[in-house]
């Protein structure tokens, strides 16, 4: 299997420098994509210079609460509701991580 190469920067030939960016940036350019409308994304994306794969993957991820307004009001509290349950299975995994991790710790230590 080749190895992945690391994509180079076009003037320097040097690893491109990959931007981690906030919860709040995050935050910000969803918002913005909002406030833009349908089609926004795109114009968001130039403007704050994400990709429009990288959008897609916040709103997935962090976008969930953001529901369709028009929704009825149950639907939008079962989402909701989901969105809460995924956060608290991610705690719980986590939680569950460390047990496991700690448990063959101490197991090899018999």
């Amino acid at each position: 299997m080749a190895k992945k190469q690391t994509p180079k920067s076009k003037n320097t030939g040097k690893k491109a420098s990959r931007k981690v960016y906030s919860e709040a940036e995050k935050k910000e350019v969803l918002d913005a994509i909002e406030k833009a409308g349908r089609g926004g994304a795109l114009e968001v994306s130039k403007k704050y210079g994400v990709s429009l794969p990288t959008i897609y993957v916040w709103k997935r991820k962090i976008g969930g609460g953001r529901i369709n307004k028009k929704s009825s009001g149950v639907r939008t509290q079962l989402l909701e509701r989901m969105i809460e349950v995924a956060r608290e299975l991610d705690a719980e995994e986590a939680k569950l991580a460390s047990l496991e991790a700690e448990f063959v710790k101490l197991k090899k230590g018999l």
